[in-house]
């Protein structure tokens, strides 16, 4: 993991009120529990409630 992928990681899982270290980093990106971050994205809520309603019709 790379030091560009870990200051992603800290706003979130810090606060900013410190550095994670490169093994905290990658314990946080394989959690299985923060794997569903990316269906909390609104982004991503949008596709997903587009392709469900074309498959409706």
């Amino acid at each position: 993991m790379d030091q560009e992928e870990i200051r992603e990681l800290e706003p979130k899982y810090t606060g900013n009120q410190r550095h994670l270290t490169e093994g905290e980093a990658a314990a946080i990106k394989n959690d299985p529990a923060n794997q569903a971050d990316e269906d909390d994205d609104p982004f991503n809520r949008i596709i997903n409630l587009a392709l469900t309603g074309m498959n409706d019709e």
